[in-house]
């Protein structure tokens, strides 16, 4: 009889976590729920549940395989309670500790089949897919739904079109932070592709395209670069042969669609081709006279901006390198030009590092890099490890890479809203280390 009601209550705490993983990484920060914040009341309905259905049991981890990035993530939040406690901020002190310390194991240890990873992926998935149609849909019409879950009085700042191009942004508080999302969504998705049977690919191959499409629409450079490298890796992790077909295959039907589109609408592919110039940009300045000639009047190269900012950033930190400034401070009296001679007042801090070094001082920032360095580690070093339903794209591979691009994509992005993905992927991969892989040997 105990062992029934055991089974039942870990089947009841197992949807009560999908309800969580379905709403916690897609919910605006704007929204509030009887004046609490809706992602911290989240939390709290989801952990009081839990704890009642396992008799107030905190569970352990204690797998080696996990242990180091287990540690060093609860080191990382401890640092961070620490330092909001000192600028006195409670609510950032409740966006980490419950997530992050309490909740963690509780996805770890439920996430414990086969049957229930795929579950909560799919669950990923098919929210991805909805706010990419409704970021669509944005494009379209210019209304974010997202925006209607505003009962907070905060600002929604509604960042300038590139190139004619609305910048999107979803549920996310900046297109860079949705175009960052939509590149975990498309991780997930190839994983998914690729051990799926035939019948079930066609939707994930939709969805694809559609949350791509969505990126494509936050006309965020970085992120974009980073969704096509990191898509690349996994072509190439697919075999030498099959790289080259894929991409084969992917460069004929772009050249094909692009001729298309060029006959049927030209306008879509002036866009297009906009969005092209945008990108190289980044990498060559030649691409900032084109800029200059298609009427874009600000950043030509975001790389070069990132390095005008570490230069600001530590021209500031003079008495503030131990604990920063505090939560939500923004850069005062700064002035930039680029390099087509625009000038501007710079207030942001787009760099994750830099941003962390600014508010919360130079211990935490190390910290934080130093707790993702240690998964990324880790995931290159159970790479090999996968279990017999997988290809060679074996979950371990898929977040390997993952992980590392979305760590590079923050040296010139901030985490802001992706932190709530990326703690959904980082518990998903302990818990697939630590209850999926125990009996699986290199």
């Amino acid at each position: 009889m105990k062992m029934i009601i055991k089974n039942k209550n870990s089947e009841i705490s197992f949807k009560i976590l999908c309800l969580f993983v379905a709403i916690y990484p897609i919910t605006p920060d704007y929204f509030r729920i009887v004046g609490i914040p809706a992602q911290i009341l989240v939390i709290i309905m989801c952990l009081g549940f839990l704890f009642f259905l396992n008799g107030f049991k905190y569970p352990l981890i204690k797998e080696r395989r996990i242990k180091a990035v287990y540690t060093s993530t609860i080191v990382w939040a401890i640092s961070m309670v620490l330092i909001y406690l000192i600028h006195g901020s409670t609510y950032a002190i409740l966006s980490i500790l419950l997530p992050w310390v309490i909740l963690f194991p509780f996805l770890i240890k439920n996430i414990n089949t086969k049957e229930r990873i795929l579950k909560v992926i799919d669950i990923l998935v098919i929210a991805g897919f909805i706010v990419s149609i409704l970021a669509i849909i944005d494009e379209v019409t210019g209304i974010n739904v997202f925006w209607f879950l505003n009962n907070s009085g905060t600002d929604i700042y509604i960042h300038e079109a590139r190139l004619g191009i609305r910048r999107v942004y979803s549920f996310s508080s900046h297109p860079n932070s949705f175009s960052l999302y939509c590149m975990f969504i498309e991780a997930i998705l190839f994983y998914r592709i690729f051990c799926t049977s035939l019948q079930k690919k066609s939707f994930y191959k939709a969805a694809y395209v559609t949350v791509f499409i969505a990126a494509c629409c936050t006309a965020s450079r970085a992120s974009i670069i980073a969704i096509i490298i990191s898509q690349l890796i996994f072509l190439w992790m697919k075999g030498y042969k099959k790289f080259f077909k894929y991409l084969l295959y992917v460069m004929f039907s772009l050249c094909l669609l692009l001729f298309i589109i060029a006959l049927v609408a030209p306008e879509l592919y002036s866009e297009i081709n906009s969005i092209f110039v945008l990108l190289m940009a980044v990498f060559n300045d030649s691409y900032a006279e084109q800029l200059q000639s298609l009427g874009y009047q600000w950043t030509a190269n975001g790389v070069a901006d990132r390095f005008t900012l570490w230069e600001i950033v530590f021209s500031k930190m003079k008495g503030h390198f131990l604990i920063g400034y505090g939560p939500s401070t923004l850069l005062e009296g700064v002035s930039v030009k680029n390099s087509l001679g625009v000038s501007n007042e710079k207030s942001s801090i787009e760099v994750q590092f830099l941003l962390l070094l600014y508010r919360y001082g130079i211990i935490v920032a190390l910290i934080e890099e130093i707790r993702n360095m240690i998964q990324i580690f880790i995931t290159y070093k159970n790479r090999r490890i996968s279990c017999p339903w997988e290809s060679k794209i074996g979950f371990n591979r898929m977040c390997c890479v993952t992980f590392l691009v979305y760590f590079l994509m923050l040296f010139t992005l901030n985490q802001t809203d992706t932190v709530r993905i990326y703690m959904i992927l980082s518990s998903l991969f302990l818990a697939y280390n630590y209850n999926l892989l125990r009996e699986v040997k290199n």
